[in-house]
């Protein structure tokens, strides 16, 4: 028997997909010069936001991870907000995700332990008790009495959060350089929008750079304002799209059809190159992919047509871990 005990402790989805190495970044230079250059505005005291849009897999994240690989030396701050399919209509949700984090909540805790860390989390940044009870209350943590109750109503206990978010992030620009990256924005609810707008609107004059990604659908409404960048990611060229399938590859090496049909079945698409030649490479592992030669143009087509037949083979190749996957996907 099986059964999910908790949520994987992971900070966002990209890190959960990219629980090993990563590829190396490819394409995206000049995008990655642009966010190192926004940064070095942002620690000069001139605010900046980089609204990185574009299709699912075109490769945002990874690109926000390579700016925090670039930067990684540097003294600075960081929040990363990320944004959830299954909780688009939960309110403050990526909020509550970062303050468990930062506060170093885990599934064990007692309710007295992770109100001792949130005392932690507040003493570091300078909190008051009221704001203790509002941000308990937020990760919907019983007061103990150690924070003052202040009887607020519905309307005014949000507005008050809002602030005291707002707050604390003001405070932490000020003593250093303040990276925010918020993930997936066309997946928040609207309480959590309006935190965002509000950031966007209130740090003009602080030392912080916000990376918002989103997919194309969403409209985002701080478009236009002095302080804000727009960096939508097109889909890769034939060649880089060659340049990532050959570092996954590797010293295996593939037939230059296989690699071929890869790269037009991938469309451009950095995730759907990397999914699809790892189908492959395990097909070949079972002996399967190595047939497809230049000589023999037909068994090309053990290249997965789509992202979806690359997942469903490498599923297939799991055994008895298959139906697990697919209890997981119907119970969800």
């Amino acid at each position: 028997m099986w059964a999910p005990l908790r949520s994987n402790p992971v900070a966002s989805r990209f890190e959960a997909l990219r629980a090993d190495a990563l590829t190396p970044l490819v394409g995206r230079l000049k995008e990655l010069d642009l966010l190192l250059q926004q940064w070095e505005q942002a620690k000069a005291g001139e605010a900046r936001v980089v609204l990185l849009s574009g299709e699912p897999g075109i490769g945002k994240s990874r690109l926000a991870n390579a700016l925090l690989e670039r930067i990684s030396s540097e003294v600075h701050a960081r929040l990363s907000y990320s944004c959830s399919p299954q909780h688009a209509d939960s309110a403050l949700y990526p909020v509550i995700g970062q303050m468990e984090q930062a506060a170093g909540f885990i599934h064990s805790d007692t309710l007295k332990e992770r109100l001792d860390k949130l005392d932690a989390l507040l003493a570091a940044t300078s909190s008051s008790g009221l704001e203790g009870a509002l941000f308990a209350d937020l990760l919907f943590l019983q007061n103990d009495g150690r924070y003052p109750d202040g009887g607020f109503a519905p309307d005014q206990r949000r507005e008050r959060t809002l602030r005291a978010l707002l707050a604390g992030i003001e405070k932490s620009a000020q003593r250093t350089p303040l990276l925010i990256f918020f993930e997936d924005a066309h997946w928040s609810d609207p309480t959590t929008l309006e935190f965002l707008s509000r950031v966007i609107t209130s740090i003009r004059s602080l030392s912080v750079l916000t990376i918002v990604t989103f997919r194309p659908e969403f409209c985002p409404p701080w478009e236009g304002q002095s302080h804000v960048t727009s960096l939508p990611l097109e889909r890769l060229g034939d060649q880089e799209v060659a340049s990532i399938a050959a570092q996954i590859v590797g010293q295996q090496g593939l037939p230059a059809s296989v690699l071929k049909t890869i790269a037009e079945r991938a469309d451009g698409i950095p995730l759907f190159v990397e999914e699809i030649t790892k189908a492959v490479i395990e097909s070949e592992t079972n002996n399967s992919a190595r047939h497809a030669t230049p000589a023999d143009p037909g068994q090309a087509l053990s290249v997965p047509a789509s992202l979806h037949a690359s997942l469903m083979a490498r599923l297939d190749r799991l055994g008895a871990a298959k139906e697990i996957a697919q209890i997981g996907v119907m119970c969800k």
